[in-house]
């Protein structure tokens, strides 16, 4: 378990579906069950500290030269 103060759960749609895709993902790539769940956690948990369900996506670079 994380201990994560209530102030800084914003939303926690999406957090059930952060879970098991933490958990097969470990599964997936040959940890155990607890190392899983663990991952499954920290997914979790990550998503329910920002507004939308999905990650943020990371900035795209501008290229020199290229229209706005």
């Amino acid at each position: 378990a994380i201990d994560l103060p209530e102030t800084m759960i914003v939303n926690t749609l999406g957090a059930g579906d952060q879970f098991a895709a933490g958990l097969v993902a470990g599964l997936a790539s040959g940890r155990d069950i607890v190392e899983s769940c663990a991952l499954g956690i920290e997914s979790a948990t990550a998503i329910i500290q920002q507004i939308s369900a999905r990650p943020p996506r990371p900035a795209k670079k501008k290229t020199v030269g290229a229209p706005a």
